[in-house]
């Protein structure tokens, strides 16, 4: 096999989680020979809940560093609130909050609430996002950081699409009591100044209907 022949091969951490999972996928569906994955657990509950986002900062700065030392190229994709379907055997928590109104969990629903307070409920489907991550990988002019954002909407907006979309559902309008916004206050571009790699991510809208197994073996969604 000549060296042009050969297909790359990428190394995806934490790859039994929601988004590294999905990422594998995308992957290997194009081209790549194999996905080798160090699969994490935390085996130590953390109880401060803004553990996990420091933990990811300091991860980034650390990579930051490191690349810097050792003249790696290093390109970040941030993602906003992450929904739609993944191999991983566990669902993320930005699906359950999402979820919330239909399943009528109060504290995933108050999560939701204080991710509008920034001025609008930013969604990306993590399909999206990994096609994002795959293609600033591939494209030799990205540099930087990237926040890859596919919707800008707002919690009532996203009621009425469950409510209209999923009928057979029903939304839990108990929770949408208090000040919400009715249209985003802060939009997110999707494209950065001149000279910049555009991120093309397609609207953040899921079916819900795929998210059977969060239904059956979860028990995240309501039986019908």
């Amino acid at each position: 096999m000549s060296a042009g022949d050969r297909k790359k091969t990428a190394c995806v951490t934490g790859g039994n989680g929601y988004i590294a999972s999905a990422l594998i996928k995308v992957l290997l569906e194009n081209g790549f020979s194999s996905a080798p994955f160090h699969a994490l657990k935390d085996r130590n509950a953390l109880s401060v809940s803004q553990a996990y986002p420091v933990s990811k900062v300091l991860l980034e700065k650390a990579a930051s560093r490191f690349a810097a030392e050792h003249g790696i190229s290093l390109v970040t994709v941030c993602p906003v609130v992450t929904v739609g379907t993944a191999p991983a055997r566990s669902a993320r928590p930005s699906v359950l909050n999402c979820l919330s109104l239909l399943s009528g969990d109060e504290a995933a629903f108050g999560a939701l609430r204080a991710m509008e307070l920034s001025g609008m409920l930013a969604l990306v489907h993590v399909e999206d996002l990994c096609r994002a991550e795959l293609f600033v990988a591939e494209e030799a002019a990205a540099a930087g950081r990237y926040l890859c954002c596919g919707l800008n909407t707002t919690i009532l907006e996203h009621a009425r699409f469950l409510t209209e979309k999923y009928p057979q559902y029903t939304v839990k309008t108990n929770l949408l009591s208090g000040e919400l916004l009715e249209k985003p206050r802060v939009s997110l571009v999707r494209e950065a100044g001149r000279g910049r790699v555009r991120l093309q991510v397609q609207d953040a809208g899921w079916d819900v209907r795929r998210h059977d197994r969060l239904r059956q073996d979860l028990g995240v969604l309501p039986k019908l």
